[in-house]
């Protein structure tokens, strides 16, 4: 049998919404087996192996893949179109990852062998005496590993913020594909549960979309913050992963949005 043929590789649930693993039933409108955990449907294709697997929680990349181990957002809602807007960011970031890892594997490979060379130099100096300029010459050889640790360091510190800046620029474009294609207003906490994330992340992701004018927010009258997509000519960079530079620059704007969220609601 063919990957193409086989039925536990389809995309799609099995006929009545069952299983194609586990033969389970689905819930409704869901888009993973609650008893084996095999996931369906193009919201849950890997944009990086290409694969229609369920993800997992990862401390650096909040997500990933659970077949590649590449970044992804996760979208449990079915009705929700994906634009895949967010997919060069997340390739953006999966390098930026291993650029990180590389650069600081490096560093401790670097650094192992200075420490190599110090233990070296000592074991020289107390059997021969090299001088002032024999000591001096090695403190400066064995420091030149040190240094090389140094940089290699910074640079995987560097890569460590581009990957944080793409990961937040992709959740900020899936979540205005949620908005967007629910076609109504949706709360933290809707937003929260579509995304796997707690309801304070969803409300900070809120707060900066709306300050960044890619939502609008008002108070309803229960005193809670609903959110809604723009229209679609208020929206031209909808066509775009370019965000806007309030969006890129962070969280300063948005606790500052999310400061005035807040005081709305007190007053109200």
């Amino acid at each position: 049998m063919t990957l193409s043929n086989n039925p536990a590789l389809s995309g799609e649930p099995g006929p009545g919404g069952t299983c194609r693993v586990c033969g389970s039933k689905l819930a409704e409108g869901s888009l993973s087996c609650t008893n084996c955990g095999a996931a369906y449907g193009e919201q849950n294709r890997c944009p990086h192996c290409r694969s229609v697997a369920d993800v997992e929680p990862s401390e650096q990349l909040r997500f990933r893949c659970r077949v590649c181990g590449g970044p992804r957002v996760p979208v449990d809602d079915a009705r929700v179109v994906r634009t895949g807007r967010e997919i060069p960011l997340l390739e953006r970031a999966q390098r930026a990852r291993m650029k990180s890892t590389a650069y600081r594997v490096g560093a401790g490979v670097v650094a192992a062998f200075g420490a190599l060379s110090v233990l070296v130099s000592l074991l020289v100096t107390s059997l021969v005496n090299p001088g002032l300029w024999g000591v001096l010459g090695m403190l400066m050889v064995t420091s030149v590993p040190f240094v090389l640790a140094a940089l290699a360091f910074g640079r995987s510190r560097g890569q460590a913020r581009e990957l944080a800046q793409a990961l937040d620029q992709a959740w900020a474009l899936v979540a205005s594909d949620v908005l967007s294609s629910v076609g109504r207003e949706l709360t933290s906490g809707e937003l929260s549960k579509a995304l796997r994330v707690p309801e304070a992340e969803a409300d900070a992701l809120l707060a900066r979309l709306a300050a960044s004018d890619f939502v609008h927010a008002r108070v309803t009258e229960a005193g809670d913050l609903a959110y809604s997509s723009r229209p679609t000519e208020r929206m031209r960079v909808g066509d775009s992963t370019e965000l806007p530079a309030t969006l890129e620059g962070g969280d300063e704007e948005a606790q500052g949005e999310a400061e005035r969220r807040d005081a709305a609601k007190i007053e109200r």
